[in-house]
């Protein structure tokens, strides 16, 4: 990441940003995860997928759909 892009190399290395973290999700979370907001009344053309883990529901919902860890299988 740093090799392509030179923003990212100098936020990591002023510590402004922590380092990549990738996590891999079972096959159609983002679907479930509009499905759950769906069921709660949220009108679909406003769903996005979701780029930031902003709120206690996005982490706890996105948690559990993972599937590998960095460094574990």
């Amino acid at each position: 990441m740093c090799e392509a892009n030179p923003e990212y190399r100098s936020c990591l290395n002023m510590r402004e940003i922590r380092p990549l973290h990738i996590e891999f999700l079972r096959e159609g979370s983002f679907r479930r995860y509009e499905q759950k907001l769906a069921e709660r009344g949220k009108p679909m053309a406003q769903s996005k997928m979701p780029h930031f883990l902003n709120t206690e529901e996005k982490k706890n919902f996105f948690a559990a759909q993972i599937i590998h860890r960095e460094g574990k299988q």
